[in-house]
């Protein structure tokens, strides 16, 4: 009976989410803002991450100094979300920390948003990058 017991609770065992990221340019939080959702122009699906420490990624505007903090366990019990990660042209795989959210809007995103976060060191490239063309204030 002890063994049947155990092998319940391991069968019953809650999703195991926390907190997933997305990193965003002023532009695109802007049209988190109007909307109240997230949406992928070019895919199906949205990139989201686990590594709460990422704060660029290839391809990423010079812009993108934004990060918002989701509540995945939230998000998994209307969106479903799974592990992704790209394969080299031999089949290898990379590792990454990313999560696809299989759809490509997701609305009523402020009930999932635990914050929104300044990435300070991507503002300070800014700065260095932009020193001669404007003014850093002219993003906020």
């Amino acid at each position: 009976m002890y063994l049947i017991t155990n092998f319940i609770n391991f069968v019953n065992e809650n999703k195991n989410y926390q907190n997933l990221y997305h990193i965003l340019d002023y532009n695109k939080l802007n049209f988190v803002f109007d909307t109240n959702s997230i949406k992928s122009f070019n895919f199906s699906n949205i990139s989201l991450t686990r590594n709460k420490m990422m704060n660029s990624y290839l391809g990423a505007s010079p812009l993108s100094i934004f990060k918002i903090e989701i509540d995945a366990i939230k998000l998994s019990n209307k969106y479903k979300i799974e592990p992704f990660s790209f394969k080299t042209v031999y089949g290898e795989r990379f590792q990454e920390y990313e999560e696809r959210v299989k759809t490509n809007k997701i609305t009523n995103i402020f009930y999932y948003i635990n914050k929104i976060i300044l990435i300070k060191n991507e503002v300070e490239k800014l700065k260095i990058n932009r020193r001669d063309e404007s003014d850093i204030s002219d993003y906020f």
